[in-house]
């Protein structure tokens, strides 16, 4: 008797049986030998659900994979999530950035030690910009007016600014594009020019402004210079306030134009011009500060004078000596 043939063959998703033993129940078509990785139900029939993948479908895709995965392999099948790569997608994106890690950092960004310069996903510096950029991608330099670390810094005011579509300073070290003003040199023009000091001391007081000169025990005095009006109250202190023959004189300071009056004691002959409530430090004649000189004898004030940046120690002591028997005096 012959024997009747299956009328359908067993699912081509059935995994190959150990010799001898058939692939699928004759009866029931169920795969004896289970499915073939990707697949999954009692036929092998059914392909696994998305992000599922390998034998019986029993493994789920990297989960940086962008969509689905490859059923048998697990392989990324539309590329990584924004910061990694590779087939798998495992591995972070080291000084790039983006889906598949397709961008560079920018080379703005500062170098770091280990790991990366910039945050795979989004591309932000990680420890932020090199000097002359800003923005988290590090990609604008500095506006104009600006420079350094996170453009921070200002440009010197005495850059000379040659157009308002120019840079006034370069915005990585803040030198100036196009020079300094009159009176300043140095790549950031932040020194004041020697020269330009001595051609014009002559001139700080005259051309400037006016200075009057009053003598007395208590004295009132008023400064008027291009910068700025000062007037000063200065009052003798009491004997016992006097320091090795050095008598120290109160002065209260007070610009006009409303910035709050200063209360200063300075001491001393012109070559030892000290400042200080006990005399007790020399200066370096790099402030604004006015200075009102006795001798060591208690006698009357010889001169008070005002330092704006511009007058040097020798400018001042030639300036004292002028002035050192001369009751009431006005320099214009």
């Amino acid at each position: 008797m012959p024997t009747r043939k299956c009328k359908q063959g067993c699912s081509k998703n059935c995994k190959e049986p150990s010799e001898g033993s058939n692939k699928c129940n004759p009866h029931t078509g169920m795969c004896t030998s289970g499915c073939k990785s990707g697949f999954s139900g009692p036929s092998c029939e059914d392909e696994c659900l998305p992000r599922k993948f390998g034998e019986a479908c029993s493994h789920t895709c990297n989960k940086n994979c962008d969509k689905d995965c490859h059923k048998q392999t697990g392989a990324c099948r539309y590329g990584c999530n924004a910061g990694y790569r590779g087939s798998f997608c495992n591995t972070s994106c080291v000084d790039t950035y983006g889906k598949n890690c397709a961008r560079n950092c920018s080379e703005n960004c500062r170098s770091t030690l280990a790991g990366s310069r910039c945050d795979g996903k989004t591309g932000a510096c990680t420890l932020g910009c090199n000097p002359g950029y800003q923005t988290l991608l590090c990609e604008e330099a500095c506006s104009d007016g600006t420079y350094g670390e996170n453009c921070e810094r200002a440009c010197s005011a005495h850059c000379h600014n040659a157009s308002e579509a120019d840079r006034r300073c370069n915005p990585v070290y803040g030198s100036c594009n196009h020079g300094c003003v009159s009176g300043y040199i140095g790549i950031r023009c932040d020194r004041k020019d020697p020269q330009f000091l001595k051609d014009n001391k002559e001139s700080v007081l005259g051309e400037i402004g006016k200075t009057v000169i009053i003598y007395g025990t208590n004295t009132m005095m008023v400064i008027v210079i291009g910068v700025g009006i000062f007037l000063l109250i200065v009052t003798p202190m009491d004997d016992e306030d006097e320091i090795d023959g050095c008598a120290e004189m109160e002065i209260l300071e007070y610009e006009i134009d409303g910035e709050t009056p200063e209360l200063r004691t300075v001491c001393g002959n012109p070559h030892d011009l000290r400042v200080g409530r006990r005399c007790g430090a020399s200066h370096d004649f790099n402030s604004s500060f006015v200075y009102h000189v006795t001798d060591s004898s208690r006698q009357e004030p010889q001169a008070e004078i005002i330092d704006i940046d511009v007058v040097a120690r020798g400018f001042v002591e030639s300036f004292l000596s002028n002035f050192t028997n001369t009751e009431s005096d006005t320099i214009t």
